[in-house]
């Protein structure tokens, strides 16, 4: 699963379906929004030490809008949640 997060609740809104996500079983991809970088440290270090000892489950991809749609659009991701409904999709 892809997680785009925006700029008006960068953290709640990657953090939470991407929680959601990895406690079903599925690795995930954060792309927080490139105005808020620090959001982007924050939550990197957050999966990194709360999945210790599940390296690789959870990857943060910081960028700009260009890095968001090629995730969106990437054929090895399955769902990609987002606040923008162009973007977001699940594989059928």
């Amino acid at each position: 699963m892809c997680v785009i997060a925006p700029v008006g609740s960068p953290f709640q809104l990657a953090l939470t379906p991407a929680v959601l996500s990895l406690a079903v079983g599925n690795a995930v991809i954060v792309k927080p929004s490139s105005s808020v970088p620090r959001v982007a440290e924050l939550l990197e270090w957050l999966l990194d030490e709360a999945l210790a000892d599940f390296s690789g489950l959870a990857q943060v991809v910081p960028g700009s809008g260009a890095v968001g749609a090629d995730l969106a659009n990437c054929d090895g991701v399955d769902a990609v949640f987002s606040t923008k409904p162009a973007a977001g999709r699940v594989a059928t």
